[in-house]
């Protein structure tokens, strides 16, 4: 609402008014959930005052081919830079910081759509891409940018073109290979996975 040019002043109440039309649980939860939105309004409306780029569109749907690949989907924010070049910035309300985005998957295809024309309205040229965490126990939100896309190569030739490329083709392929990252240990899907010891038991 904010971003539609609701006065900064006035989105408190607007989301409190939104939360009475939800079931948020006993008198004591619901009160929690309540607090735990307001502070991450807080944080996103203090990150949002002190922003330095132009916001283009928020909440923009997005459907684009790359090879076997389609990303669909919808974009937080969609904000221009001083440069002239798109940023797309998703918002997070989880506890979990990630510890890094340079090869942030997620981010990596909202630049790639960006340059595959996805937004052409709005531009093709990619300035980066953005997680903003308001949620954890920080006093602010915290921007995670990943760097922009090089200009001068094709961008299904960058680092992203060939990430999105491979996902497409396993995604499309009969099997799949498992690997392991970072991001095991919070894996929902750890005890059923083969690479790892508590999963072996399921695949052996």
């Amino acid at each position: 609402a904010v971003a539609e040019g609701l006065p900064p002043a006035d989105a408190p109440a607007v989301l409190d008014a939104e939360l009475d039309g939800l079931d948020l649980g006993p008198g004591w939860f619901d009160q929690r959930q309540r607090d735990r939105a307001q502070e991450m309004l807080t944080k996103f409306l203090a990150w949002h005052a002190r922003g330095d780029r132009e916001l283009v569109a928020a909440e923009e749907d997005f459907d684009v081919v790359i090879g076997r690949a389609r990303l669909r989907g919808q974009v937080d924010r969609l904000e221009r830079d001083a440069d002239g070049r798109l940023v797309v910035v998703d918002l997070k309300t989880g506890k979990t910081a990630p510890r890094t985005v340079e090869e942030h998957g997620q981010l990596a295809a909202y630049q790639l759509a960006v340059a595959e024309g996805a937004f052409e309205q709005h531009g093709t040229v990619s300035g980066g891409a953005a997680l903003l965490q308001v949620g954890g126990a920080q006093k602010a939100a915290k921007e995670h940018a990943q760097t922009p896309l090089p200009t001068d190569v094709d961008p299904r030739e960058t680092w992203a073109g060939e990430l999105i490329a491979e996902v497409g083709e396993g995604m499309g392929a009969g099997t799949f290979v498992a690997r392991t990252d970072t991001d095991c240990e919070r894996c929902a899907f750890r005890r059923s996975c083969p690479v790892q010891e508590s999963g072996r038991q399921v695949t052996s």
